[in-house]
């Protein structure tokens, strides 16, 4: 068995979010006015400890680097290390020379292979966690005070993370002088919906990571060596969406600054492709990709869609970095490269790949709900069996187009219009099948089945967010379609 050489971060919890939810409570005006938005530096102090805990040890946290990093005064970043310490989401180990050591309570985050437990009881946290309702509840948050059985079933439920974490690979998109290997789109998509049929939120941020090491390729190879100077195995997000401004350097690069909005797995990532516009030294208007690392971002929590709620897929905050001008490449060579399949011909597998591994879950769960479900009368049982017949015909029928869009790619290696526009069609009309079969088994299963807490509603919700991303829209797909055959 070969080693991971992948970092994968941190088993986040529930307390994150309920930090903000508590600090936007308390902040709330006496005339009970809604409070703003905006939870200060909290969940940006809880990303940054969380993004750096190494093993089951305090973390330490430099006030002044901090709140330059910010932009907050250090009195102000002080009063919110002092209200998570309050609230025992952190706990407080010394603070000398404007260094705190700082614990972090295991149900904001824990790292891989370390036991909650030890921490948990050492400073007798309490866990935290959030209403269902959430900020519409009377109590968003509630807080369990320390107890050791608790404890102990957070540590059975995460024990596959702890003792055999989740390894995410981008070997197969990685050029081979980083340890890359021969990995094809069909094995891609093959891997991306097998995980996704376990967690259509994991496989979510897997795709995107995967299609963001594709994407980095593009870099030059003094960017490429910093990247997987490690191996191959590097979480990257990332989006295609221009944002944010940038200030050329004197010494060459840039000076970036913005936001980037729905930006899956910024909470996990190592490094960041993100897309905005710079001038040439031509003077010219360029949109490029730039490189970040994990330090020059924190996150703003604005992700709170009705499904794929564990991708985090919240806004990426810059206020200042330096960007080498080799951590660059424009944007037009991933969209029109000179080899290798078109940037539209395979962006819609990596996002199919999720929508296709949620119905085959919602699928099976529903099979699993309709055995322990009283017999129905014979007209109804013959409505219900041709409901689930169409949506298993539909599913397999999304199956088929998705593997003959990856099958295409592969055997291609150079750009070619035509089957750029149908390897496109075939993954939007494959979004379409596979929202249409998730609808009607949602319709189908009755008030029981889906019911808070089983997996048929938050399958449903996953899939109708997924089939939202515009690379699988089909009325884009099937205009572009009906332009090049009606051409001829």
């Amino acid at each position: 068995m070969s080693s991971c050489t992948c970092d994968f971060g941190v088993i986040t919890g529930p307390a994150g979010m309920a930090a903000g939810f508590l600090h936007r409570v308390q902040a709330r005006p006496a005339d009970g006015r809604k409070p703003p938005r905006n939870d200060g530096t909290c969940r940006d102090v809880l990303g940054i400890l969380s993004g750096r805990l190494k093993g089951s040890g305090p973390v330490p946290f430099e006030f002044v680097h901090w709140a330059d990093e910010l932009g907050v005064p250090v009195a102000r970043l002080r009063a919110v290390v002092a209200w998570l310490v309050e609230h025992e989401f952190l706990a407080l180990d010394g603070d000398v020379d404007g260094i705190a050591r700082l614990w972090v309570n295991p149900s904001v985050a824990f790292a891989p292979r370390t036991d909650p437990r030890a921490v948990a009881g050492r400073h007798r946290f309490p866990y935290i966690t959030t209403a269902p309702e959430g900020t519409a509840a009377e109590e968003p948050v509630i807080i369990h005070p320390y107890d050791a059985a608790e404890w102990d079933a957070v540590y059975q439920q995460h024990l596959h993370m702890i003792e055999a974490p989740f390894c995410f690979s981008s070997t197969g998109c990685v050029p081979a002088q980083h340890g890359g290997g021969a990995g094809t789109f069909a094995t891609c998509l093959s891997a991306l919906t097998g995980l996704s049929r376990a967690d259509p939120s994991a496989g979510w941020c897997a795709a995107v990571m995967t299609s963001m090491n594709r994407a980095a390729a593009h870099l030059p190879p003094s960017a490429q060596d910093t990247l997987w100077e490690s191996g191959p195995d590097v979480m990257i997000a990332g989006t295609l969406q221009p944002s944010g401004t940038t200030t050329a350097t004197a010494g060459g690069g840039w000076t970036l600054s913005g936001r980037w909005p729905f930006v899956s797995g910024a909470e996990h990532a190592q490094w960041a492709l993100l897309c905005t516009t710079v001038t040439t030294r031509e003077g010219e208007r360029e949109m490029r990709f730039l490189l970040v690392p994990r330090t020059a971002w924190t996150i703003e929590a604005t992700w709170d869609a009705a499904g794929l709620r564990a991708t985090g897929s919240h806004t990426l905050t810059i206020r200042s970095a330096h960007v080498p001008a080799d951590r660059s490449f424009p944007r037009a060579s991933l969209l029109s490269p000179t080899t290798g399949p078109a940037h539209e011909a395979v962006s819609g597998l990596f996002f199919a790949a999720p929508l296709l591994g949620a119905v085959q879950a919602l699928l099976t769960a529903w099979t699993d709900a309709a055995r322990g479900r009283p017999a129905a009368s014979a007209g109804s049982a013959r409505d219900t069996d041709l409901a689930v017949a169409l949506s298993a015909g539909q599913t397999d029928a999304a199956h088929l187009l998705l593997h003959r869009a990856a099958a295409t790619a592969d055997q291609n290696p150079r750009p070619d219009g035509e089957l750029t526009v149908r390897c496109r069609l075939d993954c939007a009309t494959a979004a379409r099948l596979l929202n249409d079969a998730a609808n009607r088994l949602f319709h189908e299963a009755g008030v029981h089945a889906t019911s808070r807490g089983g997996p048929i509603p938050r399958l449903w919700r996953d899939a109708n967010t997924a089939a939202l991303h515009p690379a699988l829209h089909l009325q884009p797909a099937a205009r572009a379609h009906a332009a090049r055959t009606t051409a001829r």
